[in-house]
């Protein structure tokens, strides 16, 4: 199975590739699905830019990315 990958573009946009969803959806805090569990995207006015069925974006001042496994 492809795992889950990241880009993370300065502190203002994050890529997702092979994403299972967003699980949870706030201003500062995403919570993503992942091949590995939860990836969790915390910040400052985030939102989401825009999404497929294998990619998201993630706008806004993004402070930290941690992954989670589960």
């Amino acid at each position: 199975t492809p795992r889950t990958m990241t880009e993370l573009y300065g502190n203002e946009r994050l890529l997702v590739e092979r994403h299972r969803g967003i699980v949870s959806y706030g201003t500062e805090q995403i919570r993503i699905g992942a091949t590995f569990g939860h990836l969790i995207a915390e910040g400052e006015n985030l939102r989401l830019c825009c999404m497929s069925r294998t990619q998201l974006v993630i706008c806004g001042k993004i402070r930290c990315v941690r992954a989670e496994e589960g």
